[in-house]
């Protein structure tokens, strides 16, 4: 539900490393919304261009991104918080197309991002696609609804100043 007429759906942005699910989690438990880890909802396809390091392209991640849509639209009512890396404002067009969603973009240095690749286990991004994502990066702009954040910190430091900051927007 949304308080003040601030939304209540999130999506917790940025390329892979960048603490997306650690920050989404948090997120939604903090505030009782549903959570949506993205990346599964990957169809089988993309995740294993990815494995074999592969980048994805605007075609692979279309049906991709209108599932990522369809969980969003879904939890409107209720609000929810989704992880996507959202890398295109094409991409975060069709993410809130027809729906309220705030765009929560965890940035940091790329040297952090590739460390934090470097010690992840078990996860089908490898770090040798990292530079194609900053490649297709576009930040979001200030005519988009959007928080953005500095990742480089802990988790519990990133997770405290979102939460000051959701808190604050809703009222």
């Amino acid at each position: 539900m949304t308080q003040s007429g601030a939304p209540s759906l999130y999506v917790v942005m940025g390329v892979s490393g960048c603490g997306k699910t650690t920050v989404a989690q948090g997120l939604a438990e903090h505030f009782g919304w549903p959570f949506q880890e993205g990346d599964d909802l990957h169809p089988k396809t993309n995740v294993e261009k990815m494995h074999a390091g592969i980048p994805l392209d605007d075609a692979d991640r279309a049906p991709w991104l209108r599932l990522c849509h369809d969980w969003l639209a879904a939890h409107a009512e209720t609000g929810g918080v989704l992880t996507c890396s959202a890398l295109k404002r094409a991409y975060r067009d069709t993410l809130r197309s027809g729906l309220v969603v705030t765009f929560v973009y965890l940035e940091t240095t790329e040297e952090t991002i590739a460390e934090r690749l470097e010690h992840r286990m078990g996860h089908f991004m490898p770090p040798s696609l990292l530079p194609s994502q900053l490649a297709t990066l576009e930040p979001p702009m200030d005519d988009e609804r959007v928080i953005t954040l500095d990742s480089a910190g802990t988790p519990d430091v990133v997770m405290a100043e979102l939460i000051r900051r959701v808190s604050s927007s809703r009222g």
